[in-house]
């Protein structure tokens, strides 16, 4: 049984059984667990040849699932990107010993494919060669391919041309490596890799180049700090190169980078990248455009966007040259894991990614998928969305003059304090559910007296808590009563843009007026939106003075009038409620956690925000 059919078959089981349903991976297996003679397939590397065929790389472990062992370097080719693909071939196997990380890189120039991978003795372990006790090292071996990655050549050694002696682990990528489109080195190639010093055991990123068209390889830049290793690089507009790191500094869940002025014979620059939260894992970043006149570059970066463990696999795209990253595509909420980027033929993104039901290890899937874009509603020939407030939440305290936390103060069965409203230093605002003594308390935060705005598109992008008992909320709230029996929603509306008290695939919408007493009235809509219980998503209003449209993650989920729209301002409220709509907090195991990675709000330039 393919793993696509046994993942459709478990998500039918657990629909029938009433419980949360889990969105299949975007794309279709390359590779499988069990297939052609290997135990399990991992490590993906894409590329794309000189002339427009696609080449996913992995390893194939054959007795098991370990990264020790007897493992085989193999690839398959698509010739329509990446719609089919032809049969799997080994592109090196050292029978008994370890062939791996396979990092891959196409010269322009000459049209050849450049394979870059690591070996070692099957049965040396890794916490062996990191202490010298190991029978061989890490050695550094280089492939070619002449034919557009039909027939590889034998792997030729580079050792010592590459890795220094008082360095023991040694791991090319994996993934892929660039070729210098600009500047004084163009034309070199450039191979990402990492390596372990044998006296300290610091982990350091560093990189190997060629400035010959791959005939001969030297040793680049090491980082100027340590903890980081697997990683990529992507040229930038300015000509500096960008290192993009595995970060092991458990203080911070994210990413790090560094950055070279001279091709990557030196780094400076490093730190960390808060708003590209890691569970400890391989990325993968690419150029996917140049910048050209008016028109911003592109830059894509994916990983398992998640501080916990290796889940949701994410595309992120920047437009400032990896300033900030203002569009994301989850590709999988499930477990995923290592992943390898490519710009296709005609614009599209290619993402090889490790996927499965149980653990990320089961396939190596491909998905194709145009570049992710922030979603902003559309609008009318000629008009155009203005960002008038925002918050990223990449400080490492609540930023007071844009909200309060609210608190101390009892709320629904609980109370709010304002120690349970906080940043994680990892680009997120975190409201805390937690048990405490014989009371239960959770966070809240609200704009009012520092933002209040009314019309135009709210947005909020949210990971959500995963125990009963509790639900997170995103709300717009006027700073007097909702509404008057005269003029009902007019005067003022509680707009729930969304909330979540259900563990179940679904999230309620609703609008509250007429005041909170006998007079109330309300309006709401449950939205069924799979897979919502997993991952980061983005909940929108496009609020306009006709009626209220509802989005999550770019889909319209509801459109509405009801009570008259509100004409007058409103302030944001982000809070953790709790009570027995989400059930028993008694069966919550705590504390929980609702994660917000941004607000933003956006009027129509010269639009309605004009004619309050």
């Amino acid at each position: 049984m393919t793993f696509s059919t046994r993942f459709l078959l478990a998500a039918a089981a657990l629909l029938a059984a009433g419980r949360t349903t889990v969105a299949a991976p975007e794309g279709a297996p390359v590779y499988a667990k069990g297939e052609n003679g290997f135990d399990t397939f991992r490590i993906p590397a894409l590329c794309v040849t000189a002339k427009g065929a696609l080449l996913a790389f992995a390893e194939g472990r054959k007795a098991s699932q370990s990264d020790t062992g007897d493992i085989a370097i193999v690839v398959r080719r698509s010739e329509d990107n990446g719609a089919t693909w032809g049969a799997m071939q080994t592109v090196w196997d050292d029978p008994g010993n370890t062939s791996g990380n396979p990092c891959a890189v196409v010269d322009r120039g000459t049209g050849t494919v450049w394979l870059l991978t690591t070996w070692n003795r099957g049965d040396d372990h890794e916490k062996d060669i990191i202490a010298q006790t190991s029978k061989d090292t890490r050695r550094v071996f280089v492939l070619r391919s002449d034919d557009d990655g039909l027939t590889w050549s034998a792997p030729k050694e580079i050792t010592k041309d590459v890795k220094r002696d008082t360095w023991t682990w040694y791991a090319t990528g994996p993934g892929a490596g660039i070729q210098l489109a600009r500047g004084p080195h163009k034309g070199r190639l450039v191979i990402p890799c990492d390596h372990i010093e044998a006296e300290t055991k610091h982990y350091y990123s560093h990189v190997i180049h060629s400035d010959d068209h791959g005939e001969t390889w030297q040793l680049g830049g090491r980082t100027p700090e340590h903890q980081v290793n697997e990683c990529e690089a992507v040229e930038l507009a300015d000509g500096r190169l960008m290192l993009n790191m595995r970060n092991y500094d458990t203080a911070k869940r994210t990413r790090q980078v560094a950055f070279s002025d001279d091709g990557g014979t030196t780094w400076k620059d490093q730190r960390f990248d808060t708003a590209l939260v890691e569970p400890v894992c391989q990325a993968s970043i690419a150029r996917h455009s140049w910048p050209e006149g008016d028109a911003p570059g592109a830059i894509v970066f994916s990983n398992p966007a998640s501080a916990a463990k290796r889940e949701n696999m994410t595309v992120r795209a920047s437009f400032d040259e990896g300033k900030t990253w203002a569009a994301a595509r989850v590709l999988y909420p499930g477990p995923s894991a290592y992943s390898s980027l490519a710009a296709l033929p005609g614009g599209m993104v290619g993402c090889l990614y490790e996927a499965g039901e149980k653990n990320p290890y089961e396939s190596i899937v491909f998905a194709r998928f145009p570049l992710p874009r922030p979603f902003l509603p559309p609008l009318a020939e000629g008009r155009a969305w203005e960002l008038v407030w925002s918050d990223e939440f990449d400080g490492d305290t609540l930023d007071p003059a844009k909200w309060e936390a609210v608190g101390d103060s009892p709320r629904r069965d609980a109370f709010w304090v304002k120690e349970d409203a906080y940043l994680d230093g990892t680009g997120n605002l975190v409201l805390r559910t937690k048990k405490d003594g014989d009371r239960f308390t959770s966070g809240a935060v609200r704009t009012r007296g520092r933002y209040e705005g009314a019309y135009g598109y709210w947005e909020a992008r949210c990971e959500f808590p995963t125990q009963p008992g509790h639900w997170p909320a995103f709300w717009l709230m006027p700073s007097k009563d909702i509404g008057s029996l005269e003029r009902a929603g007019e005067d003022g509306t509680e707009v729930d843009i969304m909330e979540k008290p259900w563990l179940e695939d679904k999230v309620q919408h609703a609008l509250h007026w007429d005041g909170y007493g006998k007079h109330h009235q309300s309006e709401g809509k449950e939205a069924e939106v799979p897979g919502v219980s997993r991952g980061w998503h983005t909940f929108g209003l496009h609020w306009t003075e006709r009626e209220y449209v509802f989005y999550v993650d770019g889909v319209e989920t509801w459109r509405t009038s009801a009570g008259g729209v509100c004409r007058v301002p409103l302030y944001i409220k982000l809070t953790e409620e709790i009570g027995p709509w989400a059930g028993s907090i008694a069966d919550a195991a705590l504390p929980d956690y609702f994660r917000v990675d941004h607000v933003r709000v956006y009027q129509e330039k010269g639009g309605e925000k004009e004619k309050l």
